[in-house]
């Protein structure tokens, strides 16, 4: 599969989405959050999740 067209399946548009999402839910917890770190590392960890999906290249979902 090319890339563009994954980049373009609605599972993919959705996973990015609810990413997105996420995301923006554990941003408005660390502002009440008792565990900052915990909060702050959650969205870390969303924003390297996106930025894996959307910056990837052609070959690198190469499943051979």
């Amino acid at each position: 599969m090319e890339l563009a067209d994954w980049h373009n399946t609605d599972v993919t548009k959705a996973l990015i989405k609810k990413l997105y999402e996420d995301r923006v839910m554990a941003l408005e917890a660390i502002v009440s959050a008792e565990d900052k770190p915990k909060a702050c590392g959650i969205v870390v960890g969303l924003t390297n999740a996106i930025n894996i999906i959307e910056n990837l290249e052609e070959g690198d979902l190469d499943a051979s």
